[in-house]
Parts: C-alpha cells; structure tokens; sequence
C-alpha cells in the first residue's frame, strides 16, 4: 500500500516479482537493475533507471516516468490524462518507445539532465501539453530534421537544437537557454494569444505566424532568414524584430502585419534599388549600408498635424548620397485621413531625432 507516498526499489537482473494486490497512491516504483521486466500494472510515478532494456507489457503511468541511467524500453507504455514523461539521465540516449508519437499527459515533456535527448522521429505533444527543457539539459531534433509540436507552452532553459527540424508551438515560448535555430522553421500557432519572450535573445532562421489571436513579444528577437505572415498580428510592444542581411521583405496584410519596431539591420545597398518595410529606395547614389527602422500603430504629430501611424528612421553610412526614397503603408494606419490625388501626404523629417 502506497497510499501515502514512499519508494520501492527493485534492483538486480532478475524478473519482478508479483506484486499482488497494491495500491500504487502516490508512491514511487524504480527498476534500478540491468535488464528487467516491469510487472504489468497501474503505477503512480514509475522509474526505469541503471541499464539494460526494461521489457514492458500493459504497463500504465498515471504520475511521472522518468527514464534515467541507461536504460531503454522495449514497448510503449499507456499514460494517464496527467502522466508526465521526464528523462533525468546524465547519458546521451535517443528517445524510444516511452515518447510516443503523441503525447496527451497534460505533466508534459521535461529534459532534466545534463544528457542530450535526440528525437527518433516527429512528435506532437497535444494542446495544453508543455514542454521543459531545464538548465544544463539539451533536446535534439536535428537528426533527420524532425518536427516537434508543442501543444502547450515551451520552456527552454537549457538548448534546444533545431538545425533543419521544424518547432510548432501552440502556447507560450520562453527561451531562457540557447536555441540552435540552423536552418529550421519556427511556427506558432496557437488558438488563444501567444507570447515570446525569456531572458535570451532568440535568433530563429524561419519564423511563422499562423496564429489569429496575434504573437507578442516580450523580448527583442531577430530572424536571419524569413518571416512567413500568415494570419494574425505580430506585436513588438516595447521589443523589437530585426531582419538580418539575408531576410527579403515580408508581405504583409490588415490581418498579418507587424505592430510595432521593426528593423532591418545594416544592408550593403550601394546604387542598388532596395524594397523593405514599406520603403522603396530608388537605385542611384552609392549610399553605402542603410538600416531602416519602422515603428507603427503611433502616430507623430507635428504642430497641429497628427500624422499616419507609421513612420521610419533611416540611416546610411555614405550620408552625403542623395536617393529619391517612396514610403507606402496599410489603410489601416491613415490614422482617419482620407488620401487622394488632391489631398496626399507630406513627408517631415526630423532635425533633432
């Protein structure tokens, strides 16, 4: 009787012995030997650790698997609503039969060792289901390239390696950690508002936003490759979103558009025509390198005019180049001003920044 906790170790090669009638409570149940075969039955939380393969059959978890050591899984196991599947090794070791395809238990995933953990193929953590991958702790996905759902929210505090794989994350992202972003795809996706943010500064190669209820982000990002708006807003709030040298301008929509500061760092433009963030720079001049920087959704207002709720700062390092530069925008910031071939916009420049 497990009622009230406690732990049971179970240790040496051998086959484990008939429990009987028991009641797994809150209680702890480890294989700790060489290779083992796990009892049939329902257990609260259930540890697979030292060495060896652990032969499961019609084995249940309803608390928290956690596999550590060495030791692998020779079938897949049945979670319950609130299973939680965590892998406390120090070892390296590819994911197994305990990672099914799919994974319901609303405990989540959690990475919490220093062992790296390598996907054996794509996986889909169901809505609600966070994932973790704690400090010192590493999740693979490169092998391959395959793609990772996250249902629930995704915490890096370690790393997390995407190379080519692709990361769909239907809640909250918070990178604490590193993110490895390679040549991957980044997706959020969630059906309620989602956010990204951490301590660490993200640099995602690809990133989608395919999320109607809009993405905001609650840290400075960047993108090196493409930013794909499919559906919803990306808000910057007080953040911003930098292009690298490499990102071709990204379309957008009333319905998919970035709110906020968005920067495109400094590109070697030369007398070359340039087309970003809403600024068509005509070919002519050598300008050297330009950052644009565009802020919308605030309006500048200058004496008794409000202007449009959109506006840019431009630098070049060649500053006595003269270019002849075409600004457009969404209707959705003319701020309550009707534009015409009669009555169009004037553009004021700052003299004091």
């Amino acid at each position: 009787d497990m009622s009230n906790g406690g732990i049971l170790r179970i240790a040496g090669s051998m086959t484990a012995p008939n429990l009987g009638t028991w009641k797994p409570g809150t209680g702890t149940i480890e294989y700790s030997g060489a290779a083992q075969t796990v009892y049939s039955n329902t257990y609260n939380n259930l540890t697979l650790s030292g060495s060896g393969t652990k032969t499961i059959s019609s084995v249940t978890v309803n608390g928290t698997l956690s596999m550590e050591g060495t030791a692998t899984v020779s079938a897949a196991l049945t979670y319950g609503s609130s299973a939680k599947l965590q892998y406390n090794t120090s070892s390296a070791k590819d994911a197994g039969a305990e990672w099914p395809s799919t994974f319901s238990g609303t405990g989540g995933i959690a990475i919490a060792n220093t062992g790296t953990i390598t996907l054996n193929g794509n996986k889909t953590l169901s809505a609600g289901v966070p994932l973790t991958i704690n400090s010192g702790s590493t999740l693979d996905v490169s092998i391959s390239n395959y793609s990772l759902t996250a249902g629930g929210n995704f915490t890096n505090n370690g790393t997390f390696k995407a190379e080519g794989g692709t990361l769909t994350s239907g809640g909250n992202f918070t990178n604490n950690g590193t993110l490895t972003a390679g040549t991957g795809t980044v997706t959020f996706n969630g059906s309620s508002a989602q956010t990204i943010g951490g301590s660490s500064s993200t640099t995602f190669y690809n990133l989608t936003i395919n999320n109607s209820n809009g993405v905001t982000l609650n840290t400075s990002e960047t993108v090196s490759n493409k930013l794909t708006l499919t559906s919803g807003i990306l808000n910057t709030g007080s953040n911003s979103i930098t292009f690298s040298v490499f990102v071709s301008n990204t379309g957008e929509t009333t319905n998919s558009r970035i709110v906020g500061t968005a920067v495109m760092s400094g590109r070697n433009v030369g007398s070359a025509s340039l087309n970003f963030l809403n600024v068509y720079l005509h070919s002519g001049n050598d300008v050297g390198t330009i950052t644009i920087t565009r802020v919308t959704g605030t309006a500048i207002t200058v004496g008794s005019y409000s202007g449009i709720k959109s506006y840019w700062n431009i630098t070049a390092t060649n500053t006595s180049a003269t270019r002849d530069i075409e600004y457009s925008w969404l209707s959705v910031y003319d701020n309550g001003h009707s534009f015409s071939s009669s009555n169009k916009a004037q553009v004021y420049k700052s003299t004091n920044g």
